[in-house]
């Protein structure tokens, strides 16, 4: 399971947060590619690409627009 997860008007979404270069498992991908298999939103971020986040924020805020 994704260390951050929530339902938001609708729109399940995982959050997968890692330090520096850590890499995810090959558990934590096959629960990542489930969640977008049904629909939802996963991304995996770290300290590169925490501007995700904010995209990811945007995309709910809007009603998934």
């Amino acid at each position: 399971v994704p260390d951050i997860v929530g339902c938001y008007h609708g729109h399940f979404f995982g959050i997968e947060c890692k330090a520096g270069k850590g890499k995810t498992t090959a558990l934590q991908e096959k629960n990542i590619a489930q969640i977008i298999a049904q629909g939802g939103l996963a991304i995996v971020v770290n300290e590169d690409n925490i501007e995700e986040v904010r995209t990811l924020l945007g995309y709910l805020l809007r009603g998934g627009k």
